[in-house]
């Protein structure tokens, strides 16, 4: 896939339509990253609630956490995991186990066609 990340900044903060995605969250002030799923999204906040069920672990729980998704791309914190984005491997991000990454046959309703 040549898909282009997106463009940082211009375009209006992410909402319910990444629900579903994958992402790597950078947590600052431990610092440390885990590998979550975005599982919902509140209007009020503009927050996402993220789940790492399956992905990541903290102290060998997996656990959910509700997160400035925006700001924290904003700032970099924030990568999403999709298909051919390998950068996340190289940080040893899940290398312990086998990626665990693998896409349920569900996820027909890929966007692949920008451009």
């Amino acid at each position: 896939g040549m898909r282009r990340p997106p463009p940082p900044k211009r375009r209006r903060p992410y909402g319910s339509e990444i629900i579903g995605c994958v992402v790597d969250v950078h947590y600052t002030d431990q610092p440390a990253t885990y590998r979550m799923r975005v599982v919902s999204f509140e209007d009020e906040t503009g927050w996402h609630r993220c789940d790492s069920a399956g992905l990541s672990t903290w102290d060998g729980e997996s656990f959910d956490d509700t997160i400035d998704l925006n700001t924290m791309y904003a700032e970099g914190n924030i990568t999403f995991i999709g298909e051919g984005n390998e950068k996340a491997e190289a940080q040893g991000a899940a290398s312990e186990e086998e990626p665990l990454v693998q896409r349920p046959p569900a996820s027909k309703k890929r966007r692949n066609r920008i451009g």
